[in-house]
């Protein structure tokens, strides 16, 4: 079996999907981040006051943040054709 057939069986073959990241305050119900807090046993708030120092080098990019300043997303769907 050649390297990259052996790395197939190891990584998803599901549809394809863009990843968004949350960039503001007030995008993800705070019960969501309690709740992901419990599961990984972390601390949100702690990571906040040790990460306080950092500053972003840029405002994220309004085409990265098309969701929050449209109300729109992409959705990415699979579709078999016939080739001849």
């Amino acid at each position: 079996m050649e390297l990259h057939e052996q790395f197939a069986l190891h990584v998803g073959t599901g549809d394809p999907q863009l990843m968004m990241a949350f960039t503001a305050d007030g995008q993800l119900d705070p019960e969501l981040i309690n709740e992901r807090d419990k599961d990984w046993g972390i601390s949100t708030s702690n990571k906040r006051r040790d990460r306080a120092h950092l500053k972003p080098s840029r405002p994220p990019s309004k085409e990265a943040d098309q969701p929050w300043h449209t109300n729109m997303g992409t959705e990415v769907s699979r579709q078999h054709n016939r080739f001849t």
